[in-house]
């Protein structure tokens, strides 16, 4: 009998650990169906609480379900650029909805995360604006972490990184080649030259 009471007890102090520590790293995982393919990402809700959530509640509110990604970044249509040049994508806004109200800025000191190869991020004016766009980093952006000397004194707290691409990184470089420009007013209009002659349209976004 104490044997057994023994082996239960034993039982349960591997059984605790165990799942605790899969709490610790629990996982969402959720699909981003555009017309130029899937792209699957895994979000990180203990890291990043209040930027997961927020992009949960807009998923669930419909917000992305007819966006677009607009903005693709890349080393040949950056032509005037004064820092390291960024690689990657943004969209997620339908214009036609209203957006939700601002969310906290959670800072990469906080999350963690860093803006590499994969990672989703929050895009955003002032810390503390961002809503419903967001960006993919294709390869390092880890200028865009908080503190990075990308940008001045009193402007590095960054950008909040909430998860990233697991599944799909083709779509994802795929959509960054698409032509872009022809709405530049000239070439020192770099955002001009960066927008997506003809835009990828998001489909729906699922919660797996």
């Amino acid at each position: 009998m104490h044997s057994l009471i023994k082996f239960f007890l034993t039982l349960m102090f591997l059984i605790v650990p165990f799942t605790a520590s899969a709490e610790q790293g629990r996982t969402i995982n959720v699909v981003i169906e555009t017309d130029k393919g899937d792209i699957t990402l895994e979000l990180y809700p203990e890291k990043a609480p209040v930027t997961v959530d927020n992009f949960i509640q807009n998923v669930k509110a419909g917000l992305y379900e007819g966006g677009r990604f607009y903005r693709a970044s890349r080393l040949d249509n950056n032509p005037t650029a004064k820092r390291k040049i960024l690689t990657l994508i943004q969209g997620g806004k339908n214009e036609q909805k209203q957006e939700r109200e601002p969310i906290a800025h959670e800072t990469t000191i906080q999350s963690g995360l860093s803006h590499l190869d994969g990672v989703i991020s929050m895009a955003r004016l002032d810390p503390g604006t961002a809503t419903t766009e967001f960006f993919i980093c294709i390869g390092d952006n880890s200028g865009l972490d908080t503190g990075s000397t990308r940008y001045e004194e009193g402007k590095r707290e960054g950008y909040a990184a909430f998860g990233r691409v697991i599944k799909g990184m083709d779509v994802v470089v795929a959509i960054q080649q698409q032509p872009t420009g022809s709405r530049a007013k000239d070439d020192d209009d770099w955002f001009g030259q960066q927008l997506i002659n003809d835009t990828v349209v998001i489909e729906r976004v699922v919660i797996q």
